[in-house]
């Protein structure tokens, strides 16, 4: 896979960012049939939402296709908030007809935005994050991070947990801008240990953030499969998410 970005700064360079454009676009025209009915389910979901919703489409997409193609048994949400990540999590799984999700954070606000038919496979834990690591799987699969977005509290669960995942994982919060670790970035405080944890280990990660040329192929692509660029669930102007495997 190529390399296409290598920013120069005096902080640590993006040097693992790669290129997985064609890849996704597989996953899109591979499950064209049951994103597209995902999509439909979805937008019933969003028109009784009650709460934030900071997923774009492009994320939640992302999400789907991958656990669609990883078939993760375990997965692990960080701060699922009102549930919308955790909403694309779940229907992934539920099409999968295999694996579990456990989500943690400091409190539920999911109320009733998640159908009934999809919480079989869900597992909800309202506890402090460090807290409550004995009521989740030792060997994640999945990890999705959206919580406590301080530098200090993603070093330590970094220091804590990463070596638990054994799948790939996803970061929210992070590419705001496509040098992230500028001081006028919002997502520097989540990017910077993120990010020099995964460049110290070579382990590559990939967005489909806004800011980066190669999601405009994503949209393309999406374009062929029948999703018209106007036809939103929901609109994020970023898409920050960083993935890792």
């Amino acid at each position: 896979v190529a390399r296409i970005f290598r920013l120069q700064r005096k902080r640590p360079m993006i040097t693992a960012l790669v290129d997985r454009s064609g890849y996704i676009c597989g996953l899109y025209r591979r499950y064209a049939e049951d994103l597209l009915q995902m999509r439909a389910r979805q937008k019933e979901i969003s028109a009784k939402w009650e709460g934030m919703r900071w997923y774009d489409d492009l994320e939640g997409e992302l999400i789907y296709l991958l656990i669609r193609d990883r078939q993760p048994k375990a997965c692990v949400e960080f701060g699922y908030g009102s549930g919308w990540s955790t909403s694309f999590i779940l229907q992934a799984l539920v099409d999968n007809k295999s694996g579990k999700l456990w989500g943690l954070d400091v409190a539920d606000a999911t109320a009733d935005n998640l159908p009934a038919k999809l919480r079989k496979p869900l597992t909800l834990v309202v506890a402090n994050y460090f807290e409550s690591q004995s009521l989740v799987p030792h060997r994640f699969d999945y990890l999705h991070w959206d919580c406590d977005h301080r530098e200090a509290y993603v070093t330590r669960f970094i220091s804590e947990m990463a070596d638990r995942v054994h799948g790939f994982a996803s970061f929210h919060d992070v590419f705001y801008q496509a040098d992230t670790l500028v001081e006028s970035s919002w997502g520097k405080e989540t990017a910077r240990p993120i990010i020099n944890y995964l460049n110290a280990n070579s382990l590559p990660f990939f967005s489909v953030a806004n800011c980066f040329a190669t999601t405009e192929r994503i949209f393309t692509c999406r374009e062929e499969i029948g999703i018209p660029r106007n036809d939103v669930i929901f609109y994020n102007t970023f898409n920050t998410s960083l993935f890792y495997e």
